[in-house]
């Protein structure tokens, strides 16, 4: 399978769209945790249950949903652009890559937040006071103190959304509609679909393997 140019464009879809995915997660997601480890009481509750709500609701459940949001000219999204008067027509985001990443990001934003959140919440923050009693600008000690310090919480947050990402095809396949494929899209079409599970054994394999990698 290997020497099948249509494995590697399929390999080389899954893996930007898992790394492109996992990089709008952190950058949403850094800041929820931050905002998180400087509030206190009912906030950082309301913060919680923000972030661990939607994992109490199916992942495809959340992509119907933005299957709605996203649709045609009737969906919620292009509705409110048209009433607005900030489009004139309709734009076309639904079986596109944007569609993909924007419900990968958002289905997949808990996996990044939780990691920070513990970090950020625990950091030493004398380091931080003694930087700023050094001297240094809140922005460098920010950049300096704080981020070096949840180094192995973004290491962490990264490497979780990539894989679920990586091996995710409900999005890719409802989103990004029939013509949009991935490894894992392909992997369930053979199995569950064309029922050639010798291919279907094959690729599930190249998708574990390379995800470890």
């Amino acid at each position: 399978s290997l020497s099948d140019p249509l494995v590697w464009r399929l390999m080389w879809r899954s893996f930007w769209v898992a790394a492109v995915s996992s990089l709008l997660t952190l950058l949403l997601a850094y800041p929820v945790a931050y905002v998180f480890a400087e509030v206190k009481g009912i906030w950082r509750t309301l913060i919680l249950v923000a972030v661990v709500s939607p994992l109490l609701t199916s992942a495809l459940v959340r992509a119907y949903a933005w299957l709605v949001i996203l649709g045609g000219r009737r969906g919620i999204l292009n509705q409110t652009l048209l009433g607005l008067g900030v489009i004139d027509e309709p734009i076309r985001i639904l079986n596109t890559d944007w569609a993909v990443l924007i419900g990968m990001t958002q289905i997949h934003l808990p996996f990044m937040i939780l990691p920070l959140l513990a970090v950020l919440a625990e950091r030493d923050r004398r380091l931080e006071e003694a930087s700023l009693n050094l001297g240094a600008s809140r922005t460098r000690t920010f950049f300096s103190v704080t981020v070096p310090l949840s180094v192995p919480a973004i290491f962490a947050g990264l490497a979780l959304v990539f894989a679920v990402s990586y091996t995710n095809f409900i999005v890719p396949q409802l989103l990004g509609g029939g013509g949009y494929s991935t490894l894992a899209v392909q992997v369930y079409e053979q199995t569950i679909v064309v029922l050639d599970w010798t291919k279907g054994a094959v690729l599930a394999t190249i998708l574990l393997t390379t995800c470890f990698a």
